[in-house]
């Protein structure tokens, strides 16, 4: 096995162009959620909130086994897999040649293993009451 951690480069920043644009993708992301089953419906929402991944890649087969995604402040967030995400980079046919373009570092596999003993529980309700917040707040603007 092979452990390491990199920063996406890529981070999402959402834009938000008027609410009828806003509704019109909910309604579509709605409707392909009906239609075709989601590999990570927990964590979906907030991927774009991963500031460091850390992977644990299994060489001898090629692809990477788990995956633990940290929030800014260093706390892990999204986990793969996990009950009934399947993970992001998991669920991806990239091999370890790809991920040295991310600028990865080697980390120790107890350095992974803290973080993936760490529970998650608590930190998904809490994303989901700072966005229910969030969406309270931009809708009383608007």
């Amino acid at each position: 096995m092979i452990y390491f951690k990199f920063s996406p480069s890529w981070r999402i920043n959402k834009v938000r162009k008027s609410r009828l644009h806003d509704l019109f993708y909910i309604f579509i992301e709605r409707v392909l959620s009906l239609l075709v089953p989601k590999a990570n419906p927990d964590f979906d929402s907030i991927y774009d909130k991963v500031v460091i991944w850390l992977i644990e890649y299994d060489d001898a087969k090629g692809y990477v086994n788990r995956e633990i995604g940290l929030d800014e402040n260093l706390q892990p967030i999204v986990k793969g897999p996990y009950e009934k995400n399947l993970g992001f980079w998991v669920d991806s046919n990239m091999i370890y040649k790809d991920y040295i373009k991310f600028n990865i570092q080697v980390i120790k596999e107890s350095y992974f293993e803290k973080y993936w003993q760490m529970d998650i529980k608590q930190l998904q309700v809490r994303e989901q009451y700072l966005y229910l917040l969030e969406s309270i707040t931009v809708s009383e603007t608007d």
